[in-house]
């Protein structure tokens, strides 16, 4: 039987068509690298089997390729290797016989178009493999490839018809294989076919909306490192720097640029640029009439920078700014610039220590750092503001808490030291007459500029231009190139998100420096949250101000394939706020675990608890005894402890239960799980399920009652309290 090509149109020649295959006796052997793909007008072979890119444009209207290779993105003169050869002619053998084969999908025409974007959702799983180090015929023996797929499908804008391509691949495989006794790469397991085949009349069009991008795990480390250095570089001169900058305020005089010349005479002459001067004096002191310009001592940038001891600071942060007969090093509108910035860093620490919209850090006001102590933890820091998502008005009356982190008190203390000089020095408010929440933490600092409507005064932007954007960025780092996207930025999102085209994203481009905004620290915190494996989902959704569970789910989604910013940013030293969260971890882990299970007195139960409690009784590691000890050995990966609600957990990977069910897969026979030895930290058992099961509860004090995640509350809380009882074997106290 003869095989023609099924992509060939009516409009085409015959001395267009490509080579046909011959079938003998049922046996299917694939082309050898002469075979014509595809032929230009003349007849002449334009594309043959061998070649890495099959060039279907005769056929088509529009140009299409189809590239075997653009899934490695190989640069130039880069070699391909072994495994790149095995996985391109993998899928070359499927498009072949896709193109060719004439029954599968009732023997339908293909359009060229329509080729190359079942090239592209196979291009998808091919990269995914490639990924991790298999080819397409053993990629369904992978244990997380299919959920890569998967995930990636559920966030993709296009996600019906990537879902349908794939499902059409997957049964023509099979058809084919079974069809012709061939061994092809069956891509998917038949359960995990059938999933893909049940989400797709399940899509909505609403659901397909492009996702906000996450900022790759280098980026993100190097701007949240970069901020802290920058506010805490502020925070050591800012008593000094404000005072010069209130006096520029007050003194017309202060900070005047001259310009010299040498008159006819040739005498040299000063210009104390006296417009400047009375034009600061009208802005001051209104109508009142100015003394002449003599009578004043004129004081230059350099001058005031010395008084005031700031020259050091200004070489780490520059504040010149050029101009048509050449530059100033001390320059008040770079001056301006960098104050801006500095807030900027600040609501960057904010924004990525709490997770807060854009909407909820614009009516942070001054005085918002608060704290609660917890029992045998100690004191954490909060920030209490308002949404507009948990209530049926505009904004919650009451202040709510953001949980947030060490690092964001001295970005809070730097943007009330600005928010304090601004409402004195420029918009000329009396600040003991005012309220503190009459006045915003990020306030405007511009005179005049209307007032924003949550307050009577101004409330600054937030890289709301590239012009601004491009000036914190610059003041952050004066080395621009570490927030170029990189190659290795674009491989973390290909792998994070396989199916969305990051290649061609409008916003996102390599080579150049990456479009950061609000929202995108806010899916960061929830997605480097999730894969750390440290914070639950219960917790996240309370701390992102979620009315409904599902919509936490949706920022945390594809959080697995996302990198793990605590353990896989490269050199950890560079970027002080991880590292010592990693060790302040690691301690954390190694305390608990000394406590849980060195020094408790009951007896263990659970997977791993039973056989610690064998190894307590007989013959334990030296190395248990001290905690510095066991740091070490959670830090290189040989052991790990998380409290969780029931007791412990042992598991060296995240638990793919971890913030969906936190108690019933500890008690359902799991090898890593470790129940009782709370007394070793002087408390009765089911201490932590109690303290989990109020900190739930905690979140009804904020919801409507009459909202449906008031209920979904209310049943987890009875879910607890009723294996409590049981655990304590003691009679429901509700």
């Amino acid at each position: 039987m003869k095989w023609r090509s099924r992509f060939v149109q009516g409009g085409a020649t015959v001395e267009m068509s490509p080579s046909t295959y011959v079938e003998e006796g049922g046996e299917i052997k694939f082309p050898d690298d002469t075979f014509v793909i595809s032929r230009d007008k003349e007849g002449n072979p334009l594309s043959r089997y061998g070649d890495d890119i099959w060039d279907l444009t005769p056929y088509a209207v529009k140009t299409v390729k189809l590239d075997f290779y653009v899934v490695f993105d190989l640069k130039k003169h880069e070699k391909k290797n072994p495994l790149m050869h095995k996985i391109a002619n993998e899928m070359k053998q499927l498009m072949w016989l896709f193109m060719w084969e004439p029954f599968h999908n009732s023997g339908l025409s293909y359009k060229p178009g329509t080729l190359r974007n079942y090239l592209g959702a196979l291009r998808g799983v091919a990269e995914i493999a490639y990924g991790e180090h298999r080819s397409l015929q053993n990629i369904h023996e992978s244990p997380i490839a299919f959920h890569k797929v998967f995930s990636s499908i559920e966030v993709a804008g296009s996600t019906r018809t990537v879902a349908r391509q794939l499902n059409t691949w997957a049964n023509t495989v099979s058809f084919i294989s079974q069809r012709y006794n061939l061994e092809l790469p069956q891509l998917f397991e038949l359960k995990n076919l059938r999933r893909i085949h049940e989400s797709i009349p399940k899509r909505s069009k609403g659901h397909s909306q492009t996702r906000t991008p996450l900022i790759p795990a280098r980026l993100y480390a190097q701007l949240l490192s970069d901020s802290q250095k920058m506010v805490n570089d502020f925070l050591e001169v800012s008593d000094k720097l404000l005072e010069m900058m209130a006096r520029y305020q007050e003194e017309p005089s202060f900070w005047i640029v001259p310009t010299h010349t040498i008159l006819e005479s040739g005498n040299p002459y000063t210009n104390w640029r006296t417009a400047t001067f009375y034009r600061r004096w009208k802005d001051r002191f209104g109508s009142a009439s100015a003394p002449a310009s003599t009578e004043f001592k004129w004081t230059t940038p350099e001058e005031a920078v010395t008084e005031y001891g700031l020259t050091e600071y200004f070489e780490k942060h520059p504040i010149s700014t050029a101009h048509a007969h050449g530059s100033n090093t001390y320059s008040w509108v770079g001056l301006s610039a960098l104050l801006s910035a500095i807030q900027t860093g600040a609501r960057t620490l904010i924004f990525a220590y709490t997770g807060q919209r854009l909407h909820e850090n614009r009516v942070l006001t001054f005085g918002c750092l608060s704290s609660m102590t917890i029992k045998d933890l100690g004191e954490f820091p909060l920030i209490m503001g308002r949404t507009s998502k948990m209530t049926n008005n505009n904004y919650s009356e009451e202040l709510l808490p953001w949980a947030t982190s060490k690092e964001a008190i001295p970005a809070i203390k730097a943007a009330e030291k600005i928010a304090k000089f601004a409402v004195t020095s420029i918009h000329r408010r009396n600040i003991d007459e005012l309220d503190d929440s009459a006045i915003p933490l990020f306030i405007g600092l511009v005179p005049d500029k209307q007032s924003s409507a949550h307050f009577n005064l101004p409330v600054s932007g937030y890289l709301e231009s590239a012009e601004g954007r491009a000036n914190f960025l610059k003041t952050a780092n004066l080395d621009q190139s570490v927030y170029v996207t990189s190659e290795a930025d674009m491989k973390e999102l290909c792998d994070f998100d396989v199916y969305r085209n990051w290649r061609n994203d409008r916003k996102v481009k390599k080579g150049k420096v990456w479009p950061f905004s609000s929202h995108q620290f806010r899916r960061a915190t929830a997605v480097y949250s999730a894969r750390s494996g440290i914070v639950s989902l219960p917790s996240l959704k309370f701390q992102f101000k979620h009315l409904h569970i599902a919509m936490t789910m949706v920022y945390r989604e594809n959080a697995l394939f996302a990198k793990n910013i605590l353990a896989e940013t490269p050199d950890p030293g560079t970027h002080a706020i991880i590292s010592d969260f990693m060790a302040e971890i690691n301690m954390i882990m190694a305390t608990g675990f000394k406590s849980h299970i060195v020094d408790s007195k009951d007896s263990l139960t659970g997977g791993a608890g039973a056989r610690f409690q064998q190894m307590k009784a007989s013959v334990y590691p030296k190395y248990w005894d001290s905690e510095e000890e066991l740091a070490k050995a959670i830090n290189n990966g040989t052991m790990r402890w998380e409290q969780v609600p029931t007791g412990g957990c042992m598991k060296i990977h995240t638990c793919k239960h971890k913030g969906i069910d936190d108690v019933l897969p500890c008690r359902s026979g799991c090898a890593d799980s470790v129940m009782g030895g709370e007394d070793g930290l002087g408390v009765e058992t089911g201490n932590f399920l109690k303290i989990y099961k109020d900190d739930i509860a905690v979140s009804l004090d904020f919801v409507d009652n009459k909202h449906p995640s008031a209920r979904f509350i209310q049943q987890e809380i009875d879910a607890i309290e009723e294996q409590l009882c049981q655990q304590r074997e003691v009679p429901n106290e509700t």
